[in-house]
């Protein structure tokens, strides 16, 4: 008992070493205290900010999966403008913009921009995406359907490839671009096509253009719109030669005082050398005549400014004649909306050569060029496609587009 009664006499303040034991342990408790309350501040502070960072984190997903709502709703109608406003999301909300092409703003022609802001609690984040109508010319080759028609060893596609139907392959042919289909090819004698840039045969599908309207109107007010069969010779110096006949009269046109746009609601025939910016239409079919060529080429000059569409509305032909029986080479982006692009009598005679194309083929059906045995070319052409390389993001004045968007860029 007499120790218990020392150490209740010490701390109970008896003498000046209880009253130091006490101020001790007062400032114990008050650290303690202190320790405590920061330990509590510190853990309120850690759980504040880890509820702010998944607010955060859950305001970017809204602004991303709202941004994919919209190109949702821009594949099913590409004039959609509606947007998003307070829309209910992820237990946040969404607000989203779509903003097209104005003198005041830095969208490109055929471009969009979408905005969107995903709010969740405190946090807002935004996303910008920008995209962009490709024109059909950033194809080297598309057809909306396949026939039995086989690429061979040694036909030699240098960019984008499609088709809605089906690819048929025959030995080793070279695809340098990439190659889309919604099917699977069929192959045969060994078939080892080499896809330099991939392939995907689960593509979705792609329709032509049907509207032709800008480019119609396009002729009609600065261009050169007839209604009559017409034959143009174009010439180096940038100006165009223009007959209803073949043997003339000829009547000289400056590319450079027409806005770009000739279309005549009947037949055309074509060739010469394109110094200048073109995109020629044809209700009917129009026949390459000879070679049709660039003043500047854009593989040996990257300045080169010359381009030129050829559209018919159903047929695009190489004819049979003296001219293209030996090679032929066009320069331009083909498109038959129609039919095919094909060679006449390509089932006839000897081989011709090469068939040069640079840029690309867009048709209905795939026209036949040639035929051949065992891989080897027995009558018309062997194919050298080369893709332009301009066209992934520059087209012939007024070419058509396609009806979806693509994205140019996306951030968040």
């Amino acid at each position: 008992m007499q120790y218990g009664i020392e150490i209740a006499y010490l701390i109970g303040g008896g003498g000046i070493m209880g009253r130091a034991l006490a101020v001790i342990f007062a400032g114990y408790m008050l650290i303690s205290l202190i320790i405590m309350i920061s330990i509590l501040k510190g853990s309120n502070e850690s759980v504040d900010t880890t509820v702010l960072t998944y607010e955060n984190f859950m305001a970017y997903n809204i602004a991303n999966s709202g941004m994919n709502l919209c190109l949702r709703q821009l594949r099913l109608n590409m004039y959609w403008r509606d947007g998003y406003n307070d829309f209910s999301l992820m237990g946040g909300t969404l607000d989203a913009s779509l903003i097209d092409p104005a003198p005041d703003n830095d969208i490109g022609e055929y471009g969009l921009r979408i905005i969107t802001e995903g709010h969740y609690g405190r946090a807002t984040h935004q996303a910008v995406a920008n995209l962009y109508r490709p024109a059909f010319c950033k194809w080297l080759y598309f057809t909306d359907y396949e026939p039995t028609i086989w690429f061979i060893t040694g036909d030699y596609l240098d960019g984008p490839v499609h088709t809605n139907g089906t690819f048929h392959i025959s030995g080793s042919p070279t695809f340098v671009g990439r190659v889309t289909s919604p099917n699977n090819y069929i192959g045969r004698d060994n078939p080892n096509p080499i896809f330099l840039s991939g392939a995907n045969f689960a593509h979705a599908v792609i329709e032509l253009p049907t509207d032709l309207s800008e480019l119609e109107n396009a002729a009609r007010n600065g261009g050169i719109y007839e209604r009559r069969t017409i034959y143009l010779d174009f010439q180096a110096d940038g100006t165009v030669k223009k007959a209803y006949h073949s043997n003339g009269p000829w009547t000289t046109i400056d590319l450079s005082s027409i806005n770009g746009a000739i279309w005549t609601t009947r037949y055309m025939y074509i060739k010469g050398t394109v110094h200048g910016r073109v995109t020629l239409l044809a209700n009917y079919n129009i026949y390459i005549m000879d070679d049709v060529v660039y003043a500047q080429d854009p593989r040996e000059n990257p300045n080169s400014t010359d381009m030129l569409g050829i559209i018919s509305k159903r047929n695009v032909v190489v004819l049979d004649n003296e001219p293209n029986r030996s090679d032929c080479i066009i320069h331009g982006s083909i498109m038959a909306l129609r039919y095919s692009f094909y060679v006449q009598n390509y089932y006839r005679g000897q081989p011709r050569g090469t068939l040069y194309v640079l840029g690309g083929i867009i048709q209905r059906r795939r026209g036949a060029v040639g035929t051949f045995r065992n891989n080897q070319v027995v009558t018309g052409y062997i194919k050298n496609y080369v893709y332009d390389r301009r066209f992934l993001n520059q087209a012939p004045p007024y070419f058509p587009r396609a009806n979806f968007y693509e994205i140019v860029n996306w951030a968040s």
